[in-house]
């Protein structure tokens, strides 16, 4: 434990050996020999008249430096002489005591000094750690508080980036609203090319190189996030970093890797126009935005393999379509044509069933042409009922083929984009393979409501299946990925002999 230290200043000598006599017995006392002995460490000084004097403004000096606590200042001087110390009894001694000194006297009063001078620092010490305490539970309240923010902002950028269908939508969300929701000016997300030597920055586009000098391709080359807190961060790393984006400067930058089964496959990159501190927090926040950016870019791209798959499928049916029936009906009426002619001089009778033939042909063609141009377009699909839709469909099939098709529709209400085009194409796509397999002369088509739920059934009176032994067709499983995409139940229903029936149920929206 540290000794208690008394500055001693005292002119007179023999009070002076007094003093420091008595005083040593206990403390470690500190002879005063100039002004500069003021700024030495003590617990308590004791003056006489005379230093008082030559040190009174070292002493108000030292009494105002430590204000916020007790530093005690004992004056020794005769009965006589307090009269003309009345300014300084005021102002910065708190004690006196009368010559001649008594030792008894002396002690006393000096521990009650230092005893005062302990409680102040005790007090100083606890006034400091509760302030300490203080800051640390703001500092908690304030941490709470922003991670409380960052989960609820998380929540809703999850939420959306849960809608992201394509790579463009991821983009724009990380260009427009992240961005905007951390408060920052420039979002950008880029991706590792397949070739994995180029990497594309969506919205604007560009292609970079993976080796290109600037922050995302180095976390994409590396794996590791990049936390560029100063503009002096960026161009200590990056020479040739551009700093101006739109006419806001880039301050700060957070770019974290986006990694779909431990690959490096691109980047989100967040910057902003002030420096920022990027804490363990915010680290984390990044870190699992760009978790959910991975499963955002993963579903995109798997939803586009499957929209450029589902394309290249449609393009092939429309193809089929084409061969097996406008084709088909536009080269005999190209045979007929060329022998109607002759047919007339030599058989009118004939000829007549040959032109009627010729006329059931063109307008059948006709239709085929017509349902072939709205699956082109499903603005068309979706800007007409499903009634005329399923309509439409049933006198294709009829011109192609004899079979009685029946159709109801009492379900008018609109429907998402969607479920409105799924549920045509599931039509659709059932009558083709009623034409091409089923060999029915009869087909019943109904859309209802029932419970909250649209109910879309396809029966055929065919030669049907057996769903045990049968491997499902490409015409079947389309349709049952069809149904999955929109949420809906699907199943198929079919015995030899017996026909086929469809059934899809969709929830609808309460």
């Amino acid at each position: 434990m540290n000794k208690i230290r008394i500055l001693l200043a005292i002119d007179h000598k023999e009070n002076r050996r007094l003093l420091q006599t008595y005083l040593e017995e206990r403390y470690a006392v500190i002879l005063a020999d100039s002004e500069d002995s003021l700024k030495e460490n003590f617990d308590l000084g004791i003056f006489d008249g005379m230093m008082l004097n030559r040190l009174w403004t070292q002493i108000r000096t030292r009494k105002e430096n430590e204000k916020s606590l007790f530093l005690p200042f004992l004056l020794v001087t005769t009965r006589p002489d307090v009269r003309m110390m009345t300014r300084q009894l005021g102002q910065g001694i708190d004690e006196l005591i009368f010559t001649p000194i008594e030792k008894i006297e002396l002690l006393a009063r000096v521990e009650v000094l230092l005893r005062t001078r302990r409680l102040s620092l005790e007090l100083a010490g606890r006034n400091t750690e509760l302030q300490r305490e203080i800051i640390a539970h703001q500092e908690t309240e304030n941490a709470l508080r922003a991670s409380e923010q960052q989960t609820k902002l998380l929540q809703k950028l999850t939420a959306e980036l849960a809608a992201v269908m394509t790579s463009d939508d991821l983009s724009s969300l990380i260009a427009d609203h992240v961005s905007a929701a951390l408060h920052g000016h420039l979002g950008i997300i880029a991706i590792l090319s397949r070739n994995g030597r180029d990497i594309e920055i969506l919205s604007p586009y560009q292609r970079i190189s993976l080796d290109a000098p600037v922050p995302v391709a180095h976390v994409i080359r590396t794996g590791q996030p990049l936390w560029l807190e100063t503009l002096e961060d960026h161009l200590t790393q990056f020479p040739d970093f551009q700093a101006s984006f739109n006419g806001v400067s880039t301050q700060a930058t957070a770019v974290t890797p986006v990694m779909i089964d431990g690959q490096t496959i691109g980047a989100v990159s967040i910057s902003f126009p002030q420096p920022q501190h990027f804490s363990e927090d915010d680290q984390n926040f990044f870190r699992i935005l760009a978790q959910q950016c991975a499963q955002a870019l993963e579903r995109a791209r798997s939803y586009e393999d499957e929209h450029e798959r589902a394309t290249s499928e449609e393009r092939r049916r429309l193809a089929r379509d084409l061969h097996d029936s406008v084709s088909q009906n536009l080269f005999a009426i190209s045979v007929i044509s060329q022998i109607l002619p002759r047919l007339w001089d030599r058989n009118p009778e004939q000829a007549k069933e040959k032109t009627e033939e010729l006329t059931a042909l063109t307008q059948g063609a006709t239709l085929e042409m017509q349902t072939l141009l709205t699956q082109l377009h499903p603005a068309k699909i979706v800007g007409r009922s499903l009634k005329d839709l399923f309509g439409q469909l049933s006198e294709t099939v009829r011109a192609r083929q004899e079979i009685n098709i029946s159709c109801t529709v009492e379900f008018e209400q609109a429907l998402p984009e969607n479920v409105h085009i799924t549920l045509y194409r599931i039509v659709q796509e059932s009558l083709n393979n009623i034409v091409k397999h089923s060999e029915a002369s009869e087909v019943h088509i109904s859309l209802i409501c029932e419970n909250q739920q649209l109910i879309l059934r396809i029966r055929d009176n065919g030669r049907g299946f057996d769903p045990q032994t049968r491997a499902v067709g490409m015409g079947l499983k389309s349709m049952g990925e069809r149904a999955a995409l929109i949420g809906a139940s699907y199943d198929v229903f079919s015995e030899r002999g017996q026909g086929t029936e469809i059934i899809l149920s969709w929830a609808l929206p309460s």
